[in-house]
């Protein structure tokens, strides 16, 4: 089934759930500690949309959105208040640009930005938190239903 398809699978079609949430009943998203009071506050938000909600523009929103970040970034806003943007330490420009084909590394890094990330599985999600890369950050896992309520 590609993607953005109207057909539905066979266990669909039988179960009439779809097939994400008969095999993904929870999702799982990993973030700094100090991220979950603005998570809380301002909703679970990609990196372009909390530039957008912050006011970021010119060469400090093309720092923050098309390059990869080597450590997490506080963002300050007068009625907003605080929130940190975490990094992507695993991502070096040069082996990206070794990879992509018909995009630019920039380009990848506003497509990566403007999305919120998940993992299927809880093991992954706690794997992730505790890469060397990732160690000290108080990185912590939560979870969401994909069955609505």
């Amino acid at each position: 089934m590609g993607l953005g398809s109207p057909t539905r699978s066979r266990a669909e079609q039988s179960s009439g759930e779809p097939e994400l949430i008969r095999r993904h009943p929870e999702l799982f998203h990993v973030a700094e500690a100090e991220a979950w009071p603005a998570i809380r506050r301002l909703g679970l938000l990609s990196t372009s949309a909390l530039l957008d909600r912050f006011g970021v523009n010119g060469p400090r929103r093309e720092e923050l959105e098309a390059a990869p970040r080597p450590d997490s970034v506080r963002l300050r806003h007068s009625s907003l208040g605080e929130v940190w943007i975490r990094d992507n330490k695993p991502l070096r420009p040069e082996i990206l640009a070794t990879c992509l084909d018909g995009v630019s590394v920039a380009e990848w890094m506003r497509l990566l930005n403007a999305r919120v990330f998940f993992w299927l599985d809880q093991d992954r999600a706690r794997r992730l938190a505790c890469t060397p890369a990732r160690s000290g950050t108080g990185d912590t896992t939560s979870s969401c239903s994909t069955r609505a309520a």
